[in-house]
Order: C-alpha cells, then sequence, then structure tokens
C-alpha cells in the first residue's frame, strides 16, 4: 500500500507541476490573476507533497502536541483522498478562473463572461 501512495502522491506532484509551468507561461501572457492564486496554491498545497515523495518525510516524534496530525499523516486513505482533492480543486480553480467554465448560481455568473448565458437576439440575417 506505501508504494500505491507514493505512486499517487508523485502523480499529483508531476500533474500540478506541469499545470504551475504551464500556468507561468500563461501568467507572462495574460493579465489574469488566477494563475498566481494558482501558484500560491501550488506551493501551500502541492509542493509539500513533492517534497515528502522525493526528498523525505518529516519527523513528528518530538511534536507531541500535534498527535491527531501525525495520526492523520500516517494514514494512507486519508492521502489518496488528498491527492485526488487537491487535484480536482487545482483543476477547478484553473477552468474556472481562465473563463472555460462558466456556471450561473443564484443569478451570479461564476467564471467565464455574460456572454456564456446572454440570450441570442436575430439581427436580420443570423443570430448573434
Amino acid at each position: 500500500m506505501d508504494v500505491i501512495v507514493g505512486f499517487i502522491d508523485a502523480v499529483t506532484f508531476a500533474l500540478a507541476t506541469y499545470w504551475v509551468i504551464r500556468g507561468l507561461k500563461r501568467l507572462l501572457n495574460t493579465q489574469r490573476t488566477v494563475y498566481f492564486i494558482l501558484i500560491l496554491f501550488y506551493i501551500i498545497f502541492i509542493l509539500p507533497v513533492g517534497i515528502d515523495c522525493f526528498i523525505t518525510y518529516p519527523s513528528y516524534d518530538t511534536w507531541k502536541q500535534f498527535q491527531g496530525f501525525f495520526v492523520s499523516y500516517n494514514d494512507k486513505l486519508t492521502r489518496i483522498i488528498y491527492d485526488a482533492w487537491m487535484i480536482f480543486t487545482y483543476y477547478l480553480i484553473e477552468k474556472i478562473g481562465s473563463g472555460r467554465l462558466t456556471f450561473r448560481v443564484s443569478n451570479r455568473i461564476i467564471g467565464g463572461g455574460y456572454r456564456s448565458f446572454r440570450k441570442k437576439r436575430y439581427t436580420g440575417r443570423e443570430y448573434q
């Protein structure tokens, strides 16, 4: 089971690293701030997974006050769920922030532009 969890950690780190490199390129070409948010998300949530996977796991034996953290850190299922949630969250932030995913929540449009839900009108020859 440790091999499977390590593999999932490595895939999570590799996929997020690919997305952050792509986000850095897009940040230089566009004015969207979502790519800056994705870089911060990567540093705070994904980079520790990569450090755990490729360098070493930290030693928490001396931290007696954080026993709950120690127990959850050693739970394999918790680590798999964390990896899956980080990939899903990273993907969702990227899609909503770049305007490629749009949805309506109580008459507010989240994501893309207002054109996604604008009614089409007939201008004589075609709909716009």
